[in-house]
């Protein structure tokens, strides 16, 4: 056996000296020799040696003394004491000294060799309890951690709702006012600026909630050449003019699945503390996009991360570096380098979280005065960008229906109220949920619409909702809420709640959300790209016992057209699409039926041919690839919205 260890012999006797060397040199440990103690206290106190077998008897000093002197606070080393006296007391005082063993001469090559074997294996012992001991303080460390972003995510979720109602009474009364006003009227101006303000601390407040939510980020195939052109074009405004930015994107740049608010979150706060390390001076930011591939003898690498394809994404500025005292801190929460008033310190924090949620990575590269490097990885997907256009209309959807508005702020029901008054509809405006509750009771049919605050005193948003559908089953519900964490899509379906508005409200999403609920199309129908399907494909509906022309489909609904006699079938169903001349078959397709409109009505009997929209629930893996299948092989071209 070969022991890569290294043994300091310290004996004035040259002979026994080099026969105990000729005796470890043969089991593969690295022998030296010195015969002198003074000698022999500098070698030592070098640090150089795992074992030291030293002499008690030598004419300047004994090996005790020797003991005595060395500053062994600094020393991982061992000792083993060799003397000729045999005597209890002589062992003691060795090993009172801080020897770990004692050897008295003669002694036999073996007795020798299971001495220092049994050295080396308590070295190897401690060495282990070492490693155990920093795994265990990493641990704690990481708990430590884990247990701090908690508390920030319950503060977060604590302050959410408070801080998101007030938000609303400023966006909205901004927003009613701006509406009032000539475009270049200065008084516009102004609200606009105050417009903006609010939005600023509305990202702030998503920043925070970034932390406590899961599952909360919609995630979807994106082009990131669209969003850092967007995101650009934003900092540019923002950005004194001394500061140059400059991209360099790419014409076969690979799809990501991402959410396109968080990515343009990432790059908003990196070319910010980008501008903010130039601040004063002056430089340049270079944003790039990379396709990159990580093989298997490389991802070794990279923490947590699989061989396979990404997307680089590279934030590089030329301020004044980061100083590598404080690199290891750049990602905890609330750390920062600014001065008061300039950062929160959640940058990074978040920008990191977010990365990760994406199943990436982030690296940071930095030199005192040369600039900083901040490096993303995105796993790619195969699939294509589906092309949504999230831009608001220019021209707010209305209607005439009748609304319940419920929340217990009144400023709150005060702004909405306008809002919904601008739009067209008919509102009755309440801010306590118990007295809502009967209001709507004594009269379930005069409302087509409730929409409800999420946390409120008496009854909750759920609370309501429930009571409410006890009475009428088929009242729509919208929810708005500033932390949506409390309840889950299922749950949500079930109760009957059709969309949520986050606060703080902006009127054109309130307006779309509001149609999309009253008109019974699906939010995420409307997403997905929808395919002509061809002739020949159709639906059979379980509960109608009807077969009807597969019109138009998408990953997630269909529309179809069944001629119906008599009660059309309740909204939720099973059913099958077939492609008789295929033998395709794809059965026990879950639905709800999202709009319903008459096409024909016959003259002579009870039949009417109607056109239904529909949203597939909770589809197997099989089904989905079933159903991408059909998209591929039994469509013909994209319909045109």
């Amino acid at each position: 056996m070969e022991y890569n260890f290294n043994i300091l012999i310290v004996d004035d006797d040259l002979a026994m000296a080099r026969s105990i060397q000729s005796v470890l040199v043969t089991q593969g440990y690295r022998v030296q020799i010195v015969n002198s103690a003074l000698g022999a206290l500098e070698r030592i106190q070098a640090g150089n040696f795992d074992l030291v077998l030293l002499d008690v008897m030598m004419p300047e000093m004994t090996g005790f003394q020797v003991l005595d002197t060395l500053d062994r606070a600094n020393l991982d080393t061992y000792f083993i004491i060799m003397t000729g006296d045999s005597t209890m007391e002589s062992a003691v005082e060795a090993i009172r000294r801080g020897a770990s063993d004692y050897l008295k001469k003669p002694f036999e090559p073996n007795e020798l060799l299971i001495r220092v074997e049994n050295i080396f294996k308590q070295k190897q012992l401690k060495a282990e309890h070492h490693r155990i001991e920093g795994q265990k303080k990493q641990l704690e460390m990481e708990l430590y951690q884990s247990q701090k972003m908690e508390a920030i995510g319950t503060l977060a979720g604590g302050i959410a709702h408070d801080f998101n109602n007030i938000l609303s009474i400023i966006l909205g009364n901004s927003e009613l006012a701006m509406d009032s006003l000539d475009d270049h009227s200065p008084i516009r101006q102004n609200l606009e600026q105050i417009f903006e303000a609010g939005n600023r601390a509305k990202e702030i407040t998503y920043q925070l909630l970034s932390f406590c939510r899961k599952g909360d980020s919609k995630q979807h195939p994106l082009n990131l050449n669209t969003i850092v052109e967007k995101s650009l074009k934003l900092m540019r405004a923002s950005l004194p003019s001394n500061i140059e930015i400059h991209h360099n994107l790419l014409d076969d740049v690979h799809t990501v699945l991402g959410d396109a608010t968080q990515i343009h979150q990432i790059l908003i706060n990196l070319c910010t503390n980008a501008s903010h390390a130039m601040e004063g001076r002056g430089g340049r930011i270079d944003v790039g996009l990379k396709n990159i591939s990580i093989p298997a003898s490389r991802i070794s690498q990279y923490n947590g991360m699989v061989p396979g394809k990404y997307i680089k994404l590279a934030v590089t500025d030329t301020g004044h570096g980061i100083d590598p005292q404080i690199m290891d801190q750049i990602f905890d929460p609330y750390f920062t380098t600014k001065d008061v008033g300039k950062g929160t310190g959640m940058g990074l924090s978040l920008v990191q979280g977010i990365v990760k949620n994406h199943g990436g990575e982030i690296r940071v590269a930095s030199e005192l005065g040369h600039g900083t490097t901040v490096t993303i990885l995105i796993p790619i997907i195969d699939e294509a960008e589906n092309d949504v256009d999230v831009s608001a209309s220019a021209e707010l959807a209305t209607g005439t229906e009748r609304i319940l508005l419920v929340d217990d702020e009144a400023m709150i029901v005060d702004v909405m109220t306008q809002f919904l008054s601008q739009l067209g509809y008919q509102t009755t405006s309440m801010t306590d949920s118990t007295a809502a509750l009967e209001t709507f009771r004594s009269q379930p049919d005069q409302y087509d619409l409730v929409i409800t605050d999420m946390t409120m005193p008496k009854l909750t948003g759920i609370q309501l909702t429930e009571a409410m559908r006890e009475i009428r089953t088929d009242i729509d519900v919208i929810i708005c809420t500033g932390f949506s964490e409390q309840i889950s899509i299922e749950r949500s379906r079930e109760l009957g709640i059709q969309a949520f508005i986050m606060k703080p409200v902006v009127m054109g999403e309130m307006a779309q959300t509001i149609r999309n609920v009253l008109d019974g199309q699906s939010v995420d129908r409307r997403k997905d790209k929808r395919f002509k399907a061809v002739s020949g494909a159709f639906f059979i509906s379980k509960a109608a016992g009807k077969q009807g022309r597969v019109l138009d489909i998408s990953k997630s609904g269909l529309s179809f057209k069944c001629a119906f006699e008599g009660n059309v079938p309740e909204s939720a169903d099973q059913a099958t699409i077939n492609m008789a001349a295929d033998n395709f078959l794809l059965e026990n397709l879950t639905y709800r039926a999202i709009s319903d409109t008459m096409i024909k009505a016959s003259n002579s009997s009870n039949v009417e041919t109607r056109r239904r929209g529909i949203q597939f629930e909770k589809l197997t893996p099989l089904q989905s690839e079933q159903l991408q299948y059909f998209i591929e092989n039994y469509t013909d071209g994209q319909v045109n919205e």
